[in-house]
């Protein structure tokens, strides 16, 4: 039997990206080079069969998948609110230092244990791997055989690439994912295989 082939695409670059400031739930759109990063992967993916699209209802991944989609008009993008990045609470829409400097106390505990302790109104990783996980599986039931696009943020899709290859979250720092890269994951009845992984050369041009 053929694989479910995972095509995972972390969203293009946002103004918050450039200024490395948290973004978690916040609705922040596309810079102008995020679109055009866009643009770069709807290109490379131009040619690929894809049966479904998903992605997480936030702007920066909805329009990245609306763009993509572009090239596969048969195939309606579906937003999913399940797929949005960890939510960072009050760290949101700061730069590391900036929580370093409001929440001292918060932020040792969270660099101790970030798999049980989140920051303050926000999720941990094993509450966002409850949310992720359980919904792409759906997903892949849904599109057996099929090839799936996925558009998300670099949390939700470590912790996926995660699972499917049976790595514990421990691990999940160990898997950085740049903006508008690509990643695959071939899910067989065996076990997955990650055939590609933080693929960015489709933005060689917008570095």
């Amino acid at each position: 039997m053929a694989p479910t082939s995972f095509l995972l695409v972390r969203h293009g670059e946002t103004l918050w990206n450039s200024e490395l400031r948290y973004q978690g739930h916040q609705p922040v759109a596309l810079s102008a080079k995020g679109v055009r990063e866009a643009v770069c992967l709807r290109d490379r993916l131009a040619g690929r069969k894809v049966d479904g699209i998903y992605a997480s209802d936030l702007p920066r991944a909805f329009q990245t998948a609306e763009i993509i989609a572009g090239a596969h008009p048969q195939v309606e993008v579906v937003p999913d609110s399940t797929l949005r990045e960890l939510n960072w609470g009050k760290f949101e829409g700061l730069t590391y230092a900036e929580i370093e400097e409001r929440f001292p106390n918060e932020v040792v505990a969270w660099r101790n244990d970030r798999m049980r302790c989140g920051p303050p109104g926000g999720e941990n990783l094993m509450q966002l791997a409850d949310r992720v996980i359980p919904r792409l599986r759906e997903i892949s039931e849904r599109h057996q055989g099929q090839t799936v696009l996925i558009v998300a943020h670099s949390g939700p899709l470590r912790v996926f690439i995660c699972s499917c290859l049976g790595l514990g979250l421990d691990r999940y720092w160990q898997m950085p994912l740049d903006n508008a890269s690509l990643s695959i994951v071939e899910s067989y009845d065996e076990g997955a295989i990650l055939t590609l992984f933080n693929d960015v050369c489709h933005c060689k041009d917008e570095a």
